[in-house]
């Protein structure tokens, strides 16, 4: 993947603006506390649906499904993390909002800030059962939780309207490809 870098940032409103060193100028809206409220729960409610599936499909062929659930366990407790990696920032619910995660110092973010993002996210929601994150996301400048700031990241809303997506926007890497 081709990254884009930014030279500056600039936070007015819920909307961030970006400009590259090519000289183009890029806004994006900062996704409100409801809307990723609404995709994690929505992530949630699609990782027990799946983890009751699996437990009661394999779950009559073994003797032991203490052990089952302990292995079900562990691929469920890094599941958001691959799906996150996996599908470029947008988990179940973060598609189904259009809400998607990226860099502070570019359009695509990397593996190294999904995963920091994940580790805070999980200190952070479970010392606090999740306030902390509510908290901070709604009173920060960029709207951003702890793991957002540790990580260097942003959820922004997907262009629901344009015709450049992330994706277009990502594949710039010249001012002439522009």
């Amino acid at each position: 993947l081709k990254y884009v870098t930014f030279t500056s940032i600039i936070k007015m409103g819920n909307k961030v603006y970006f400009e590259t060193p090519q000289g183009v100028k890029m806004q994006f809206e900062t996704a409100g506390v409801i809307s990723r409220i609404l995709a994690f729960i929505i992530d949630y409610i699609c990782y027990y649906l799946l983890f009751l599936l699996l437990l009661s499909l394999f779950g009559d062929f073994l003797d032991d499904v203490e052990w089952l659930m302990v292995l079900i366990g562990i691929v469920f407790f890094f599941l958001p993390l691959i799906l996150e990696i996996g599908t470029k920032g947008q988990s179940i619910g973060k598609k189904l909002l259009r809400i998607q995660v990226i860099s502070n110092y570019s359009l695509q973010a990397d593996n190294t800030l999904y995963f920091s993002r994940f580790v805070v996210k999980i200190i952070e929601i479970f010392l606090t059962i999740g306030l902390l994150p509510i908290v901070a996301i709604g009173f920060s400048e960029r709207g951003r939780s702890f793991a957002d700031y540790f990580a260097g990241a942003l959820v922004v809303v997907k262009s629901k309207t344009g015709r450049f997506n992330l994706q277009d926007l990502t594949e710039i890497a010249t001012k002439e490809s522009y």
